[in-house]
């Protein structure tokens, strides 16, 4: 609910709001490409792009998006109601992703093995075969976060996590938590944001046990890791770990403290 956080190196934070030209301030995704920051509101999408000052370059879409890719072949939105759409660079208008399955409320989009995959809230995972996303045989029946771990792809939702198989389908529980977004540190153990039992993570590098790191709140939504440094998305602010053990990082600007999304950039 308080718009787009952009912190600097030094920490001091800039916040863009619908008042600066972002759809909504109600924010559930960004993601960074070459262009900018690709910000996902309730209203649609925006490029925010980065140079001396953080300003909306342009907007897309007209329905609320909750993720994003960027990949070789475009820019991919997962939208919620009108499943994905994609534009082919920056500057292009968004155009529909045929999709065999159900599900229209996209909650994750993830490269893997070359191919796009794409999590539902009300479908099953499915993975762009040619210009059609298809659903995973074997693969779990609902989403919220798609991650990658051992070259496996890893699904999570209210219900637990799941580990595919090699092939994309065969799917085997790991824990029975409500995950909400995955990454993987510098040393190669995969990251779990979850709703309820904080931030968890891989004992190992390999291994799927987990257990949750100290410092963090139980509600986290998300979690990112750039070389040594760790952040924590959580209803309670961002929490970053460089190191010395997660600290809370002050935002300033916004009214809300329920980080939905973040990026290193």
């Amino acid at each position: 609910g308080g718009g787009l956080v952009v912190v600097g190196d030094g920490g001091a934070a800039r916040v863009l709001t619908s008042l600066d030209g972002l759809p909504d301030t109600r924010v559930h995704a960004v993601v960074e490409t070459s262009d900018g920051l690709w910000v996902g509101t309730e209203g649609g999408a925006a490029l925010v792009r980065r140079d001396r000052a953080p300003a909306v370059a342009r907007t897309a879409a007209d329905v609320p998006v909750r993720a994003f890719l960027a990949g070789a072949t475009g820019i991919y939105l997962g939208t919620w109601g009108a499943g994905v759409l994609r534009l082919i660079d920056a500057e292009a208008s968004p155009s529909p992703v045929a999709a065999a399955g159900q599900g229209k409320h996209v909650t994750a989009l993830l490269t893997h093995g070359g191919r796009v995959h794409a999590g539902y809230a009300d479908g099953p995972v499915a993975r762009l075969e040619g210009t059609t996303l298809r659903p995973l045989a074997g693969g779990p029946a609902r989403a919220q976060a798609l991650g990658v771990h051992g070259e496996r792809l890893v699904a999570g939702g209210i219900e637990g996590i799941d580990r595919l198989g090699a092939g994309g389908g065969s799917a085997a529980s790991i824990a029975s938590v409500d995950a909400r977004g995955f990454a993987v540190a510098s040393d190669g153990r995969l990251l779990v944001a979850t709703y309820g039992s904080g931030l968890l993570a891989s004992t190992s590098a390999t291994g799927t046990a987990l257990k949750a790191e100290p410092g963090v709140p139980r509600w986290v939504r998300g979690v990112a890791a750039r070389g040594a440094t760790r952040c924590a998305a959580t209803t309670e602010g961002l929490f970053v770990d460089e190191g010395a053990g997660f600290r809370r990082v002050p935002l300033g600007g916004p009214p809300s403290n329920d980080v939905t999304a973040i990026a290193s950039a």
